[in-house]
């Protein structure tokens, strides 16, 4: 006696056929698929980004640092978006976060000037951290910091000198104006 074949689906067929290779093939191309119109669409394209802590660097100089112009937000990596962040004369810290599908929030720590040095017609911001800097920003109410019997070249300030500063400036916080010279300090 005969024994009648079991009858199967045409789906069930191409589904198992070659050990499930096609199902794994189909669901390749389904995912390369979606990947594209993802990268084609703008709903996954950096929109809206929020940047807090600043007050001294212009938000605009942040973003443009951050280089999120256009960018995919499925590829972007905070830790590089923050060290590309932190590049920017005046940021100390950054942090990067990510908000799907298309946010971005920076939120930087700055270095605040303790004074304003002047040589000639230059100014300097004397840093906590950078020692001296260009200006990036409009800072009011610094202190003036003179250096006198220094030359006119391109000034550079000893660690002493910013510690002494710092201790100057909480001794003394109403003063506007600090003296500095070389052989005898403050």
């Amino acid at each position: 006696m005969m024994v009648p074949r079991r009858r199967i689906s045409l789906a069930y067929a191409l589904l198992t056929w070659g050990g499930g290779r096609l199902a794994s093939l189909l669901m390749l191309g389904l995912s390369l698929w979606a990947l594209s119109v993802m990268h084609d669409s703008p709903l996954w394209r950096v929109e809206w980004v929020e940047v807090a802590g600043c007050s001294l660097v212009s938000p605009e100089r942040v973003v443009a640092a951050g280089d999120l112009a256009e960018a995919w937000a499925v590829s972007l990596d905070p830790e590089e978006v923050a060290r590309r962040v932190e590049s920017v004369p005046g940021v100390v810290e950054a942090h990067v976060t990510l908000g799907w599908p298309n946010r971005v929030r920076i939120s930087v720590v700055e270095d605040q000037p303790l004074a304003t040095l002047r040589v000639g017609d230059r100014e300097y911001w004397v840093s906590r951290h950078e020692g001296l800097i260009a200006p990036y920003g409009t800072a009011e109410g610094l202190p003036v910091l003179q250096l006198v019997g220094a030359d006119s070249g391109a000034p550079s300030l000893p660690g002493r000198v910013l510690t002494g500063l710092t201790a100057m400036r909480a001794a003394f916080p109403e003063r506007t104006e600090y003296l500095y010279r070389a052989g005898r300090g403050f």
